[in-house]
């Protein structure tokens, strides 16, 4: 269930976010009782046109790692409610509502979150 997960880990969606077809956001959320919170945002465009888009929501400690992928919020507060704050999954929800528009926009807003990816200047 759990995986490693190295310093280096998001050097993936780095690079992902130099390609011309794909939109990355990753942004931290508060760490509580030694754990890391992370939500990971992926929009990709197919070559027909359409949007392909991923989110995860990565919980780490000691440099072990489990994460959801594309879960709905309502099974996602049942899954996690014993080691993840509600606040944390009720926020990586709200982002993901916010980039119905697109993630460069969001970056535009005032949404208090620790960036990752991209790199702010």
């Amino acid at each position: 269930m759990f995986t490693s997960v190295t310093p280096q880990h998001l050097d993936t969606y780095v690079e992902l976010e130099k390609l011309a077809d794909t939109e990355v956001l990753v942004v931290s959320h508060p760490a509580t009782s030694n754990l890391s919170f992370k939500s990971l945002f992926v929009n990709r465009k197919t070559r027909l046109g359409s949007t392909l888009k991923s989110d995860t929501l990565l919980v780490s400690k000691d440099g072990l790692a489990v994460s959801m992928l594309d879960v709905a919020s309502t099974d996602s507060f049942h899954m996690t409610s014993a080691c993840v704050p509600a606040q944390v999954v009720e926020q990586h929800y709200a982002v993901q509502q916010q980039l119905a528009q697109g993630i460069k926009p969001f970056l535009e807003t005032d949404h208090g979150l620790n960036i990752l990816v991209p790199a702010q200047n």
